[in-house]
């Protein structure tokens, strides 16, 4: 009997933690809404989290907000009505508390200001709330992005305002056009004395033309951008006279590449040179311009080696770094003076060590040489030398000085006949 007690306990006990399971997983309300669906927007995604129709009485302690692949999560910018500590982990903000982030019978809410993706199509967001028993409440939002914004296009300078006359054949102008799916931009340009219209067509964001060796007359012109999606975007007809009555000089600008976009200014800027020094500006190209970040982008500087290499005290160095994921159209570089001043002393001072082994090594071979040529001399000599020695010198035999003459007894000072002689 005591058995069947302890087993209908433990059949109970199960039941009611499997109830509170489903009760806590199936009971919760997650929803969401937001402003707008458009690609490349700012929105500010804001979730109801509802724990007001749980009977088990459980509270949630985690929540989980995963954005997929191509939205961009702003920093700083993210909150709740709940008390509980924020992390962001790549693509997913979690809020937690341990005593309860959304307790039983309230309502919490939660918002995340994001950029969408810069591409149509369905998106999933995945909401995840778990309770102190690890049980998971997983809600998916479906987006929807749509591209319905059209481009925002603009003339810039040097383009000439409308209503100018001009005092030269040549009318430059000048469009940059915003979207994040640009496609191209065309400018119409229509000479009103009679001539056929000019269409000119460019597939980048920033589009410069000058329509040269023109006549005497009024000219119309305007732009439209499209992007990807077929939205257009037109701007406003310019009227321009060309009254030509002397040119003195004709400007011939050259420009250098534009610097990378700058995040916190969004502008680019370019140095541009009049090759003939007219002195004027009137065709200058313009040498700012406004540019995008795309902030699905991520930058990957890849940099060469600082040259020259071979390089001397306080010479400036010069290392180009280009970005492989082609984030900003342009090449960054950097610069520092020659670090090799300790390393020029210490090739100097290897430098001097080894000429001083060198030295060194030549003095030997020289006390080497100047030894065998003095042996060999001094052997020379020995060998030519007269042969000293003491002897007995008889009648008829050579007296080591050449003269082969019998010996005819002693003179004054020799000794007497038939006594040795000594030689030195």
């Amino acid at each position: 009997m005591k058995k069947r007690v302890v087993l209908l306990a433990v059949f109970a006990a199960f039941a009611a933690l499997v109830s509170i399971c489903l009760i806590s997983a199936d009971l919760l309300k997650v929803s969401s809404t937001h402003a707008s669906n458009e690609v490349w927007h700012s929105d500010t995604y804001n979730f109801t989290v509802n724990n007001t129709n749980n009977p088990a009485g459980i509270n949630f302690t985690q929540l989980n907000v995963t954005f997929p692949s191509g939205y961009t999560i702003k920093a700083l910018t993210n909150g709740t009505t709940a008390i509980g500590g924020m992390t962001v982990s790549g693509q997913t903000l979690s809020w937690e508390n341990d005593s309860g982030l959304v307790k039983n019978g309230t309502i919490k809410y939660f918002w995340v200001d994001v950029i969408t993706a810069n591409q149509t199509g369905n998106y999933n967001i995945i909401v995840k709330s778990l309770d102190y028993l690890g049980n998971a409440n997983t809600t998916d939002i479906t987006v929807t992005l749509s591209d319905t914004t059209r481009p925002k296009v603009n003339f810039v300078s040097p383009t000439p305002s409308s209503g100018t006359t001009l005092n030269q054949n040549f009318i430059p102008v000048n469009i940059t056009a915003i979207d994040p799916n640009m496609n191209n931009i065309t400018i119409l340009f229509i000479n009103l004395t009679g001539n056929s219209p000019t269409a000119v067509n460019n597939k980048s964001s920033r589009f410069f033309y000058n329509f040269t060796n023109l006549s005497n007359g009024k000219y119309n012109f305007s732009a439209t951008a499209w992007d990807s999606s077929g939205n257009g975007n037109t701007t406003s007809l310019r009227t321009i006279t060309i009254n030509v009555t002397s040119v003195s000089c004709a400007e011939n600008w050259t420009c250098g590449n534009w610097t990378s976009c700058s995040g916190s200014t969004l502008t680019q800027t370019r140095t541009c040179t009049d090759q003939n020094s007219c002195g004027t500006n009137s065709s200058k190209p313009s040498t700012s311009q406004s540019c995008t970040v795309n902030p699905s982008c991520e930058n990957n500087w890849v940099c060469g080696k600082y040259l020259p290499e071979n390089c001397t005290p306080g010479q400036l160095q010069i290392q180009i770094c280009t970005d492989s994921n082609n984030c900003t159209k342009s090449s960054e570089n950097n610069t520092r003076t020659c670090p090799i001043a300790a390393e020029s002393s210490s090739a100097a001072s290897s430098q001097s060590n080894t000429n001083n082994a060198s030295k060194s090594f030549l003095l030997i071979i020289g006390l080497i040489i100047a030894g065998i040529v003095t042996v060999a001399i001094v052997l020379i000599k020995l060998k030519n030398k007269p042969h000293n020695s003491i002897d007995d010198f008889g009648p008829g035999r050579n007296d080591n000085l050449g003269n082969n003459t019998p010996y005819n007894g002693p003179g004054p000072g020799y000794p007497p006949q038939g006594s040795p002689r000594r030689y030195y």
